[in-house]
Order: structure tokens, then C-alpha cells, then sequence
């Protein structure tokens, strides 16, 4: 709980430093990073069932969301300012490994790894997600979910907010939008009702997602590409699954048959890990 009110402590203080570098992201040396601009941002807590012979382990993450005219950018908030420091580190000239970076912590990596463009390009997404060492993205038709809009209501951050429930990406949800909101956008995959999605959870307790913060923006806020990575795997969100399922039964092997480790450290024996991922296939 500390953690998440540090974040948002955060998120409130670095406004007015995000603010302040939108010179800098609209100058004129980076025109092709901003694909659009943001009206809308809010935070997610995000949780996801990964364990579940330790308690019923969550791993939680604080997502950010940017919610532009055509597109929209969902992502961990701790990657969304790492990527600033990149970019900032690039216009400089600093020639820095990015795995050295993180080792040595000078760039910070969020537990989650989704980076997830919603409309970009037209009517598709593009996602984009890393296991261990190694980064994928890959490019999907947007699927909208069946939506069943229920009476009830509830009061979520001062906003009413009518219930929806849906079985999306093999999950039974249940969720609560806002109408005063008036976009069709929600966290990660969600969108498709007339108002901003505010409370998504499934019907196991697996996942769930909850707005902590809603900001209207009144700023040129620009929806940034993150940086390119060369070495970025092109690939399709079946393959990047299957690979996900192969380092989760051995996450040893994996690592050990990746080409780019060249670590001279003692081999560890690492357990299997809980393959449950958001989205499931049926």
C-alpha cells in the first residue's frame, strides 16, 4: 500500500515536470514519436492472480493510461517515465547500455511489460511485451468486447457509474463505466461502451484493474512512441504466447538457450512459474 501512494505521490509531482518537457518532446528533431495527444490520462492499479501456492499471489502494477482523439497508450507508470529518461538521455548524446542501465539502476522497469497502442495503425493495436532479456511486438485487429449493460450503479471517484458485464479474451467480466466520462476507452484491451471503464474485475479474482486517478489534460501532452529497441522480435501474439508458456514450465532453459546471456555466473535452478496471463485463448 506504501508503494502505491508513493506512486501516486509521484504521479501528482511529476506533472508539472512532464508538462514542462513537452517543449522538448514537440521539438522539432522528434516530430515522428508523437503519434497523437492525450485529453484524457488516468492511473490503474492492475493486478493479476501469479501464484497461487503462495497465497493466492497478486502481482500488482501501477498502469498509466493516455487517452488521445485517435489513439490511446496503456503501460506501466514506472516504464512510462523511464522511457522520458531514455529519450532525454538519446537528445543528449549518452551513449548508455540499456541493460547495464537497469542493472545498475539508472533506468527502473515496472513489473509488467505490456506497452499497448489501441488504433495505432487504424482499427488495429500494436503491442508490444518482453520476456526476460528479450522484447516482442506484434499487431492485432481490435476486438470489442459483447457488452451487456446492467441497472446497477455505484459512485467510483465521485463519478457514476453504471455496471457492464462481457466474456473477453476468455474471461467472465464485470465492469463500471462512467457516461460523465464520456469516452469509449478503458485499461488495457477494454473499450466499446459509451463512457470511460473505471472498475474491471473477472468472475475468479484473477484480474482486476481500478482507477485511483482521473486527470482532464489542458496541455499539449503528446503520446510518445517509446523508444525503439533494434533488437525488438517481430512476431504474433500466438508466438509471443507460446513463448510466454515455454519460460513459465522452465524458466532455466529458456534463459539458458537465449543467445544473448553471455553471463559467466554459476547457473541457477529456477522453479516453474503460474502461466496466467490477462488474456486467455479458448
Amino acid at each position: 500500500m506504501k508503494h502505491i501512494l508513493f506512486i501516486l505521490v509521484l504521479f501528482n509531482l511529476t506533472c508539472g515536470h512532464i508538462h514542462a518537457q513537452v517543449r522538448l518532446f514537440d521539438a522539432p528533431r522528434l516530430p515522428k514519436d508523437t503519434l497523437d495527444y492525450s485529453r484524457i490520462r488516468c492511473l490503474y492499479e492492475q493486478s493479476v492472480l501469479s501464484d497461487t501456492l503462495i497465497s493466492h499471489k497478486q502481482t500488482k502494477s501501477i498502469m498509466y493510461l493516455q487517452i488521445g482523439n485517435e489513439i490511446s497508450k496503456y503501460m506501466s507508470f514506472i516504464n512510462f517515465q523511464t522511457d522520458s529518461l531514455i529519450s532525454d538521455d538519446i537528445r543528449k548524446g549518452n551513449n548508455i547500455n540499456l541493460l547495464e542501465a537497469i542493472k545498475n539502476g539508472r533506468y527502473q522497469m515496472g513489473s509488467d511489460h505490456i506497452l499497448l497502442f489501441k488504433n495505432f495503425p487504424k482499427y488495429k493495436n500494436t503491442v508490444g511485451n518482453r520476456i526476460v532479456y528479450d522484447s516482442y511486438i506484434y499487431e492485432e485487429d481490435i476486438v470489442t468486447p459483447k457488452w451487456k449493460i446492467e441497472k446497477e450503479q455505484v459512485t467510483i471517484l465521485g463519478y457514476s457509474c453504471t455496471k457492464a458485464t462481457t466474456r473477453f479474451c476468455g474471461r467472465n467480466y464485470t465492469v463500471w463505466f462512467s457516461p460523465d466520462i464520456p469516452v469509449s476507452e478503458g485499461p488495457w484491451k477494454f473499450t466499446g461502451l459509451p463512457g470511460l471503464i473505471l472498475r474491471v474485475h473477472d468472475d475468479k479474482g484473477e484480474v482486476t484493474f481500478e482507477c485511483t486517478q482521473i486527470q482532464n489534460v489542458g496541455w499539449s501532452d503528446p503520446i510518445l512512441k517509446s523508444v525503439s529497441n533494434p533488437q525488438t522480435i517481430k512476431t504474433t501474439k500466438k508466438k509471443f504466447y507460446d513463448q510466454l508458456k515455454k519460460y513459465c514450465d522452465n524458466p532455466s532453459g529458456f534463459i539458458e538457450n537465449n543467445t544473448r546471456v553471455t553471463s559467466t555466473a554459476p547457473k541457477r535452478i529456477l522453479p516453474k512459474k503460474m502461466y496466467n496471463p490477462i488474456e486467455l485463448f479458448e
